[in-house]
C-alpha cells in the first residue's frame, strides 16, 4: 500500500493545483490523497474523483490530530490568518505538533523564498519562525522549492530529506 499524502488548504487555489498535479502528473491514486480544509463541503468535486476529504481547522488542535491520523506525508499550506499578529505562527505550530502526535513521517509546507532576508514583512517573519519551530521537531521537512524537485509521491522517497535536487 502506498503512503497517504494529506494536503491542507485543499479548497484553495494552491491546494487544488497540488492535488491535481499529484493525480495527473505523478499518477498518485486519488485514494492515497487526503484533501483537508475548514469547509470539507467545498471538496465535493475531489471526493467524486476518489480523493478522501477531511475537516482540518488550524484553530482546532485536537481536530488537526484526527485529520492527520494515518497520514505519512503532509503538505501544510500556509493559512491566511494575518489579521492578528502571531495567530498564523500559533496555527502553524499547532499543525506541526498535531502532525507529530499523529505520527506523520514527513512534513512539507509553503513559505516564501529567503524569509530571513525579509524579516520586516509579516509573512516572512511568520515563515522564518515556523522554520525554526519545525527544525526543533524531529521530523524531516521541506520547502516547496525542494518539494517540487523531490517529487512528493512515495516512489521517489529515496531522496534524503532537506536536500535540494536540480
Amino acid at each position: 500500500m502506498s503512503e497517504i499524502i494529506l494536503v491542507t488548504g485543499a479548497a484553495g487555489q494552491l491546494g487544488q493545483r497540488v492535488i491535481h498535479h499529484l493525480i495527473e502528473t505523478y499518477k498518485v491514486a486519488p485514494g492515497n490523497i487526503v484533501a483537508a480544509t475548514r469547509s470539507p463541503e467545498k471538496l465535493s468535486e475531489l471526493e467524486k474523483k476518489g480523493v478522501v476529504t477531511r475537516k482540518a481547522d488550524f484553530d482546532d488542535a485536537a481536530g488537526l490530530e484526527q485529520a492527520f491520523a494515518g497520514v505519512a506525508r503532509l503538505l501544510i499550506i500556509s493559512t491566511d490568518a494575518l489579521d492578528t499578529p502571531g495567530k498564523r505562527l500559533a496555527q502553524h505550530k499547532g499543525a506541526v505538533a498535531a502532525a507529530v502526535k499523529a505520527g506523520v513521517k514527513h512534513i512539507a509546507y509553503t513559505s516564501m523564498p529567503a524569509p530571513d532576508d525579509l524579516a520586516r514583512h509579516l509573512r516572512a517573519r511568520s515563515s522564518r519562525q515556523r522554520k525554526r519551530h519545525q527544525g526543533k521537531r524531529n521530523r524531516p521537512y521541506d520547502h516547496p522549492r525542494r518539494l517540487v524537485s523531490r517529487q512528493l509521491p512515495a516512489r521517489h522517497a529515496a531522496q534524503p530529506a532537506g536536500r535540494q535536487v536540480v
